[in-house]
């Protein structure tokens, strides 16, 4: 059955979420059948020196980890009942559509900001790049922000007209 608040834009971001999960995990196995088994950089320290090491399969740790998190907010969206939502006010009646339509693309919004990170810190663990894990940890922080911020808005917009 179609959900009225689900939109196409919401169904490409969350497949595009899906993508770069899978491209991660990809990755991991590419990364491994080209090095081996041996021991890589697992941890960083704030000057970006390795601190941690461990095997290269830790790598699939954050992209599994997110796909996790995926498949719960995609079942949140899909399945689960947007009456039970958290909201941040009392939603009126007439306007419930245009409200869960917003907060849909909050959580898309999300899962993509939590696969294009998955996807990135993947790749700088497989680089050894240490030093660029604080900058991927504080954008993605940066992102978050509005990606909760602008559709919280604009759902409280919505409730009003």
């Amino acid at each position: 059955m179609r959900k009225p608040y689900i939109t196409v834009l919401h169904l490409v971001l969350e497949i595009i979420s899906y993508v770069l999960l899978i491209a991660a995990v990809g990755a991991v196995f590419i990364f491994i059948l080209k090095n081996g088994t041996g021991e890589i950089a697992t941890h960083f320290n704030f000057a970006g020196e390795a601190d941690g090491y461990g095997s290269p399969w830790t790598l699939l740790l954050m992209p599994v980890i997110m796909l996790f998190v995926n498949i719960m907010i995609s079942f949140s969206i899909h399945v689960g009942s947007p009456a039970k939502w958290n909201m941040p006010f009392k939603i009126k009646p007439g306007r419930e559509i245009a409200v869960w339509r917003d907060m849909v693309l909050m959580q898309v919004v999300l899962m993509l900001l939590i696969s294009a990170f998955a996807l990135a810190a993947t790749v700088v663990w497989m680089l050894g790049k240490g030093g660029l894990m604080l900058g991927l940890a504080v954008a993605l922080t940066i992102l978050i922000i509005p990606a909760i911020a602008v559709p919280t808005v604009m759902a409280s917009k919505h409730n009003r007209w």
